[in-house]
């Protein structure tokens, strides 16, 4: 098998291009940080914040984003991201896709502009 050499930027959410994460609803953003650095070997960037802001943790070459939920929001008033309350059940991890400008990416079209997310 060829070796293939990546240039690796350190930043979530990224200034420019694009970073995929995964998402996953935690009950507690410190302990969850902790696990995935001690576990994985994961690099620790942020806790999050009192303000809502998720965890970043780096490991290998993923980004992982730990937060306890949130929702509704005014795009989206019947959706709810939480913790589930029975911990042997698993339906809160998803991929996640930032970008520095996801607007500056997209092709301006005619008629009626799509809503992002």
């Amino acid at each position: 098998m060829n070796t293939v050499q990546i240039e690796q930027k350190n930043e979530m959410p990224p200034r420019e291009g694009i970073n995929v994460a995964h998402f996953l609803a935690v009950a507690d953003i410190d302990r969850s940080a902790r696990f995935y650095e001690t576990v994985f070997g994961g690099r620790i960037l942020s806790r999050g914040d009192s303000d809502g802001a998720p965890g970043y943790i780096q490991i290998a070459n993923t980004w992982l984003l730990v937060n306890v939920g949130a929702g509704p929001t005014p795009d989206k008033p019947t959706v709810t991201l939480s913790v589930l309350a029975d911990p042997d059940k698993i339906s809160s991890l998803f991929p996640s896709l930032m970008a520095a400008s996801l607007p500056a990416r997209i092709p301006r079209r005619q008629g009626p502009q799509p809503k992002l997310c």
